[in-house]
């Protein structure tokens, strides 16, 4: 599954999350650190694939999708010196919202 569409020069955000995970120094962590993180990681699959045919998942997917289409039209929008008003963070809890 793929979220939003990622163009010719444009890597996708799963691959973006591989390559980072992928340049970590898995020395610098104990064994019994690097086990639960795999013990984490494989509940965290394994719900999402049990998860994903469910009506709330197709909500999650579709959220994900604007805020990545919105993200990706403030990053294209930053070259202009004033913030549009689309790209606004709320101040109390940091929510993109939509302009009003």
């Amino acid at each position: 599954m793929t979220i939003g569409s990622a163009g010719p020069s444009k890597t996708s955000l799963a691959r973006q999350l591989t390559r980072t995970a992928l340049a970590v120094d898995l020395d610098r962590f104990d064994s019994d650190v690097l086990a639960k993180a795999k013990t984490c990681l494989l509940d965290f699959l394994s719900c999402a694939f049990e998860a994903r045919h469910h009506p709330w998942s197709a909500q999650a997917i579709g959220i994900a999708r604007a805020l990545e289409l919105l993200v990706e039209t403030c990053d294209a929008l930053s070259d202009s010196s004033a913030i549009p008003a689309h790209c606004r963070l709320e101040p109390m809890n940091q929510r993109l919202r939509p302009a009003s």
